[in-house]
């Protein structure tokens, strides 16, 4: 099992941090690894939005599925995959502070096939490219 908690701060309102982190389009923004990632279902994001995300990880390309499974505007939301190599959950929040945002990521996951072998591997891979996900992030919102 995989489990990692981080935290950041950027220097934008918490409603601008969140509208774009929970935007499904904007992740190959910030996430150099995502090649596409999209919404499958109609209408706005919120609580049972699935979408589909295809990332470059250790040479692989992978694709995954995935459900969100809470949502509260400018507060928090989570999802969890619905399939894919990496079995997972992932809950982001937001909080105001002094104008900055404070975001913080739980992430969990469960490796499967060749993956499990490779976990110890893919558990330093994953958090270090969550680390620097949030600091693209927050060079991206910075600059706006």
């Amino acid at each position: 099992m995989i489990s990692f908690d981080l935290e950041i701060t950027i220097n934008r309102p918490v409603e601008t941090v969140f509208a774009f982190v929970a935007d499904p389009s904007a992740y190959p923004q910030w996430q150099p690894a995502v090649v596409e990632n999209r919404q499958t279902s109609t209408g706005p994001v919120g609580v049972g939005t699935t979408g589909v995300n295809i990332r470059q990880v250790l040479g692989q390309r992978l694709e995954s599925t995935w459900q969100i499974t809470s949502y509260t505007p400018n507060e928090s939301f989570g999802l969890k995959s619905t399939s894919g190599p990496v079995a997972y959950e992932l809950t982001n929040s937001f909080d105001p502070v002094d104008g900055s945002t404070r975001m913080r990521i739980h992430f969990q996951g469960d490796p499967k096939g060749f993956f499990k072998v490779a976990e110890p591997l893919l558990a330093g891979t994953i958090k270090k490219e969550f680390e620097e996900n949030n600091q693209q992030l927050k060079t991206l919102l910075e600059s706006r």
